[in-house]
């Protein structure tokens, strides 16, 4: 596994497996210092194959998924979200890798909140022998399911803290639709993709909404299915 800031991304990284994941931008410059431009342009990556993250747009003015070589962007219009699938976005921060292939399992449990998510996936981490000094990616798909996101639609010209961060977001609930969450785990990356109280940074896209965004509770009703990159 590998782990890499570049550009304008500090670097970091260790040879230890196939799979490397990319940060562009730092939470904790977004959340502490406002720092909400770009770092990144997506087009930069439309020719990665099996490219797969999440972000903020740029100016924290919506969210972005990667999945398996598609951007979807979910962006505020007034009172509605606006859905499209492109790369001509900038991103505050981007979490992305390639994954050429995933190994698959059914899981036949259900998982009843962001919490026990993250402690699943962490014992799923030490049963297929992921590097536990890494970062990783996953992804579930479910549909019988409860997720509750938020879009972020921050306010021009207006001075950014942890305490108003989610002043302007959008906030919305799936249920019971096809989703696929696509989320990042480290237990060492707090402030850089993660916050600080947390290990995961998750985001969810509706395959009839075609919603993308930040996820903020999940309520998944077995069977789903969990991929991870091949371990050791």
């Amino acid at each position: 596994m590998k782990y890499f800031l570049i550009a304008f991304i500090l670097a970091f990284h260790a040879d230890t497996g196939p799979v490397t994941v990319y940060v562009s931008g730092e939470m904790r410059k977004i959340m502490q210092q406002g720092d909400l431009s770009a770092t990144i342009d997506l087009d930069s990556l439309k020719n990665f194959k099996h490219l797969f993250g999440l972000g903020v747009a740029e100016n924290l003015q919506g969210e972005i998924v990667l999945l398996d070589g598609n951007a979807h962007v979910t962006k505020p219009q007034g009172d509605s979200l606006l859905n499209a699938e492109t790369f001509n976005v900038k991103a505050s921060l981007l979490v992305y890798c390639q994954v050429d292939s995933w190994t698959a399992e059914t899981i036949n449990n259900s998982i009843p909140s962001l919490e026990a998510l993250q402690t699943f996936v962490e014992q799923k981490r030490d049963e297929y022998h992921l590097d536990p000094d890494e970062p990783f990616p996953f992804l579930i798909t479910a549909t019988k399911d409860r997720i509750d996101y938020h879009v972020i639609d921050w306010e021009k010209n207006t001075v950014h803290t942890p305490a108003n961060h989610k002043k302007f977001a959008k906030s919305g609930l799936l249920n019971n639709e096809e989703i696929t969450l696509i989320g990042f785990y480290s237990d060492r990356h707090q402030g850089i993709f993660t916050h600080h109280n947390s290990n995961v940074h998750i985001h969810m896209y509706g395959h009839r909404s075609k919603i993308a965004g930040h996820t903020d509770e999940v309520q998944l009703t077995a069977p789903f299915e969990l991929r991870l990159p091949p371990g050791s």
